[in-house]
Formats: structure tokens, C-alpha cells, sequence
């Protein structure tokens, strides 16, 4: 279905990875009205969703949007179920990982659990250096870091729409590996971030949760860019 303009994914999660590792190469965004917003205010952001083999809808508002606006029943996939979901699929397939983003003390703790719950995953490196967006400099740098891997798949773990538009020029550049754009999912998956109770998540006020523990840097999201995501849409609708 689309969304402003990308095509946000109506696969069910149980589908996406198996669909996905039947391909040579690519990339999965997971996004919210974030990306979508960046998405169309940069033609490169937009560019970087439409050529990716999925836009797994990790957002609230894109849900409702989709069920009382377009009558398509959408299921929100955050990006800490996919990553679950895919440390299993990794795991049963004996996969070799790299990962982008994130710190090395968190890096650190991932590879613990990992070694501890999922011992067929065979990490190969991380790289955890300051990208800076649109350098062609940051591209060369981790194209670099991943011919010396050789990973099966790359985790990114940086915010949107970084993480996005990098998958998007590797995968330009002719990288055969696979990518996915976790972005904090490693965080909840160490602890670093606290999910939020079953009943707010079913009271769909999980961005709440996440508005108290981290107010300076999410406020702008939830009070800005969500208003803007709807009037967006009312405004194409009416012109």
C-alpha cells in the first residue's frame, strides 16, 4: 500500500524473511512516519524506500491510517520483533552477520546474548564509526568494512533516515550482501531501552512510554512530524 508516496509493506512478518533470503541481494527499511516525512523532503531518502525490497510499517499513526482511511489491515512490525524474528532465522540457517551503528559496549552485550541464545550465528564484525549522511566518504568506509567481513547479512543500527539512505547507496554500489535497518532495536534487545508494558502496548501508547524515558530527543517526532504526517495526507487528498 502506499503511503506518501512508498510503498509500505503488506507481507505478514512470519513471510518477510523467507521471502526476503530467496533474493541475490537488497534491503529492508523498518519505518514510521519518520522516513515517511524525510522521504518527502529528500528525493534521495524517497529514492531509498522504493528500491528496497520491503517498508515494514514500525508506527502507530500508519497503522490507523491504513485501517480507517484506506480499509487495509495492516500489522505493526517493530523493529525489536523483526530483529527477533530474525536472530531465529539467522540462527536456523547458521547465517554470518556484521553489524553497523550502535556502540561497542552495546555491541559487546549483543554478542553475549547472541553466543548465549543463538550459538549457530557466527558474528563476524562490527563497525561502529560516525556516518555522516550523503558522504560518499562514510559509503566508501563501510563498503570497505564489509568486503573484509564477508557477512551473509548486514544489521544497521543507526536512526532514520541514515540508515535507510545508507543500505540504499551499498546496495547501489554493487554490494551482494543483504541489509536490514534495525535502527534501536539492538538497545531494547540488551536493555538499553525498556519496552513498555503489555497494556500501553495495547492501549497503542507505546510512543508515550518512550516520550517520558527520553523527552529531549523524541519530543520533536510525536509533536511535529506526526501532525505533519496527517496534514500531509489530508492536503494530497484534497488537491
Amino acid at each position: 500500500m502506499e503511503i506518501l508516496g512508498v510503498n509500505i509493506s503488506e507481507l505478514q512478518k512470519n513471510d518477510i524473511l523467507e521471502k526476503f533470503f530467496r533474493q541475490d541481494n537488497g534491503y529492508i527499511c523498518v519505518t514510521s512516519v519518520h522516513g515517511l516525512i524525510e522521504a518527502n523532503e529528500n528525493s534521495l531518502i524517497m529514492d531509498a524506500f522504493q528500491s528496497s525490497f520491503a517498508n515494514i510499517p514500525d508506527g502507530m499513526p500508519i497503522i490507523y491510517y491504513s485501517k480507517l482511511f484506506r480499509k487495509v489491515k495492516l500489522n505493526r512490525i517493530p523493529g525489536y520483533d523483526l530483529l527477533d524474528l530474525f536472530l531465529e532465522f539467522a540462527n536456523n540457517n547458521n547465517l554470518k552477520i556484521a553489524t553497523v551503528g550502535s556502540t561497542p559496549e552495546t555491541l559487546s552485550n549483543f554478542k553475549i546474548k547472541l553466543n548465549y541464545s543463538f550459538p549457530n550465528i557466527i558474528f563476524e564484525d562490527f563497525n561502529t564509526d560516525d556516518i555522516e549522511i550523503f558522504s560518499k566518504e562514510s559509503v566508501n568506509n563501510i563498503s570497505n568494512f564489509i568486503n573484509q567481513a564477508k557477512p551473509d547479512c548486514v544489521l544497521i543500527f543507526l536512526s532514520t533516515p541514515k540508515q535507510d539512505w545508507l543500505m540504499y547507496e551499498l546496495n547501489k554500489a554493487g554490494l551482494r550482501e543483504k541489509f536490514i535497518g534495525f535502527g534501536a532495536a539492538v538497545d531494547y534487545y540488551v536493555g538499553n531501552i525498556e519496552k513498555a508494558p503489555n497494556l500501553l502496548s495495547k492501549l497503542s501508547l507505546e510512543w508515550f512510554f518512550r516520550l517520558v524515558q527520553d523527552p529531549k530527543r523524541l519530543y520533536k517526532r510525536y509533536f511535529k512530524i506526526v501532525p505533519k504526517f496527517f496534514y500531509l495526507l489530508i492536503f494530497r487528498n484534497t488537491h
